[in-house]
């Protein structure tokens, strides 16, 4: 079985048998400290005990909020001008007209524009002609101050360079000495790493030497022991001593080289250190000379500078006065320009004129003119209090109905919340910006599907969407229990009567029903309740129990 549970408001009646075997009653009222307890007590046993069950139904759960508002238009416009105290020379149109974007609504007189607009188109003329001469004076001075002073650069150009060139010529020769000096200390590490090396084993080998020659010595005086006797003994530690001399000349030799090579490569080092010391007193002596050059081009042209920055401010002042004056003017024939283009009133969007507000022949004080609003698109407005504007959000999907309408749902969509109490919308779209001292929050929903019966101005029902639940499982919630783990359960009652406990996830909430998901649990289950009739459970007021 399938149904579609969709009003928070509906109420599931329970389809268990409700038997209850009592005597009469007494109720006892009990007054005591200002606390009221009431404990009624059955004065015979209770032969069964309260059972209520549900079934378990797949249905659609939807929970949902329902607001009472009015049709509005898609989008409105007010339409007006900022010429006053023009008169109406025309008005096209009447309420209850049919427009499109661009229609002539209505014609002010421009007469007195155009005497203004004659005035201020001369103005300007006047202001470029003024500006241009004061320019071009300014740019002369400035461009003779500018010759004078290249000229007497030009000179000093020739200096500096001569004594620049030199100064590059020395920075390189630094630069070459310091790489010579880098090679020579490493050339001057490696030999001396090497020879270090050298007399390392040189001295290694001439402590072995020195150890089988007092062997040797022993042998030949018959000292040495049983192993080491013998002439072939004998012969090998002579052969070896022989040997290791013949090593030492040899490193002796290669040593006493890798020191020549050494002190060369010192000499060497101490040659690029003098170049070094060389170039750095000639890079010192060109850059003292290049500072005295410009030293003396920045005495020369400091008298020049002061023109040519007097120059400069000059023709940059004039052309700031230039653009603000003629940027005035411009903006005085702009301003009539526009105030003559307003005073034809054009509909910005097809629609209805739902409002006018002038005649021909009267005198247009600034007022709204007329309203013109698209009647191709409806939306339903409303207001939500305090209590219900926390659950509703742009993008929730809506439903809206109206008498006109009848049985018949648009479908429709949160498009505005209004963030504050009172304020409607203010985008470019909306109807209106109305402020007011309600509590409530506008809202507004687009319809997506208007009726060709919608009107402005209609009542609506509009119900918004919080969240739903397509062909699901669900009880009545107060058939939700939780078991010593904490976790959910329901009762079921199998056919043989029993009760089994299952576990259960749980999902959608309304008012009433709650989805329930469990592979233990399907359609048609019966479970049972964990309330009681009138007879059953607790009933209490500041504690106690219905039976004792």
């Amino acid at each position: 079985m399938f149904i579609n549970k969709s009003d928070s408001k509906s109420r599931f009646r329970p389809t268990g048998k409700i038997r209850v075997i009592a005597a009469a009653a007494t109720a006892v009222v009990i007054t005591v400290g200002g606390i009221v307890h009431h404990k009624i007590s059955a004065s015979a046993a209770i032969a069964e005990p309260v059972e209520e069950t549900a079934m378990v139904e797949k249905m659609d759960l939807q929970k949902s909020i329902t607001l009472n508002g009015t049709i509005i238009s898609s989008e409105s416009k007010s339409l007006s001008s900022t010429i006053s105290d023009a008169e109406v020379k025309a008005v096209n149109v009447k309420v209850g007209d049919t427009v499109k974007k661009g229609d002539v609504i209505a014609v002010l007189s421009t007469e007195k524009l155009e005497k203004q607009l004659e005035l201020a188109k001369a103005a300007l003329d006047n202001t470029v002609e003024k500006n241009k001469m004061d320019i071009d004076e300014a740019g002369r001075s400035l461009a003779n101050a500018q010759n004078s002073m290249n000229t007497q650069n030009a000179q000093a150009a020739v200096d500096i360079n001569t004594t620049t060139e030199k100064l590059h010529t020395s920075e390189t020769d630094l630069l070459n000495a310091q790489q010579d000096i880098q090679k020579y200390i490493l050339e001057e590490t490696t030999l001396q790493t090497e020879i270090d090396s050298c007399q390392d084993i040189y001295d290694s080998e001439q402590a072995v030497l020195r150890n089988k020659q007092r062997k040797l010595t022993r042998m030949q005086n018959g000292e040495g022991d049983g192993d080491d006797a013998g002439d072939s003994s004998t012969t090998k530690l002579q052969l070896d001593i022989d040997q290791i001399t013949n090593s030492q000349s040899d490193r002796q030799t290669h040593i006493s080289e890798l020191k020549t090579k050494l002190s060369e490569t010192q000499s060497k080092r101490k040659e690029a250190e003098s170049k070094l010391e060389t170039a750095k007193e000639s890079i010192e002596s060109c850059k003292q000379s290049l500072q005295k050059s410009q030293l003396s081009l920045n005495e020369t042209n400091a008298n020049n500078r002061k023109t040519i920055q007097d120059g400069q401010s000059n023709i940059e002042m004039a052309k700031r006065n230039a653009d603000y004056n003629e940027k005035n003017a411009q903006n005085d024939v702009e301003k009539i320009r526009d105030q003559i283009n307003e005073a034809v009133i054009i509909s910005p969007i097809d629609g209805i004129v739902t409002n006018l507000n002038v005649s021909v022949g009267e005198l247009y004080k600034g007022d709204v003119i007329a309203v013109v609003q698209n009647t191709s698109g409806f939306k339903a407005s409303a207001e939500a209090d305090q209590y219900d504007i926390s659950d509703i959000a742009k993008n929730m999907k809506a439903s809206i109905s109206t008498k006109t309408t009848g049985d018949t749902e648009m479908t429709g969509e949160v498009t505005f919340v209004s963030p504050i109490p009172g304020i409607t919308n203010t985008s470019k779209d909306s109807t209106s910006t109305t402020k007011s001292t309600s509590n409530n929050y506008p809202i507004e929903v687009t319809i997506q599907d208007p009726s060709d019966r919608l009107r402005i101005g209609m009542t609506a029902k509009i119900k918004i969407i919080e969240n739903e639940a397509k062909d699901v499982l669900a009880v009545p919630s107060s058939y939700i229990t939780t078991d010593e783990s904490g976790e959910n359960v329901v009762t079921v009652k199998n056919d043989d009567g029993c009760s089994r406990m299952v576990k259960v996830e749980t999902g959608l909430k309304t008012d009433y029903y709650i989805e329930v998901r469990s592979d233990e649990l399907k359609e048609g289950d019966t479970v049972v309740g964990t309330g009681s009739s009138d007879f059953g459970g607790a009933l209490t007021s500041e504690g106690g129990a219905f039976f004792e």
